[in-house]
């Protein structure tokens, strides 16, 4: 900002800017990827809710659940209203729909009945705490998809150092 640039700031105020990591990023933008067009657990069609913590985009009645999974598993932000942090978007960016649902239903046997499209909460409630509370899809063998190469996809990628995996 130029000298004798006038301020919106009062006077004597320090103008100080929140280091890099602190400050807000742009929103993630659902239209980037077609597998953050659907829910990440039910299906339901754009999806206005994510999780940063998990990755995954969901809809709002998932986010609900996802909610009292409690902060130690997952946390939830609004994509249209919440203020985001770049690591947020960045691990929203990593791993995605697709790249989610590659690791944590991995194993999902053939006579585990996952909830149906219009599927009551009851259902999607065991699906979702089956999935990322218990962990019991994940790999045997502790293996983590890989990141799609091509930025920025959410659509099948990321390293096996993301806090997700732990």
């Amino acid at each position: 900002q130029p000298p004798n640039h006038p301020t919106t700031q009062p006077p004597n105020h320090p103008t100080t800017q929140p280091p890099n990591h602190c400050r807000p990023y742009p929103r993630p933008t659902i239209g980037l990827n077609s597998t953050w067009q659907v829910c990440a657990d039910c299906s339901t069609k754009q999806p206005r809710w994510a999780s940063p913590k998990l990755g995954v985009f969901m809809c709002i009645e998932c986010s609900g659940i996802h909610r009292n999974l409690g902060t130690h598993i997952s946390f939830v932000r609004s994509v249209n209203l919440d203020e985001w942090q770049v690591p947020q978007v960045e691990l929203l960016e990593a791993w995605g729909n697709a790249r989610a649902k590659a690791y944590y239903e991995a194993e999902v046997p053939s006579s585990y009945r996952t909830p149906p499209e219009g599927a009551g909460a009851r259902e999607v409630q065991r699906w979702i705490r089956d999935k990322y509370e218990f962990k019991r899809f994940i790999p045997s063998d502790g293996s983590v998809p890989e990141k799609a190469s091509g930025g920025g996809g959410g659509g099948g990628g990321g390293g096996a150092t993301t806090a997700v995996a732990a």
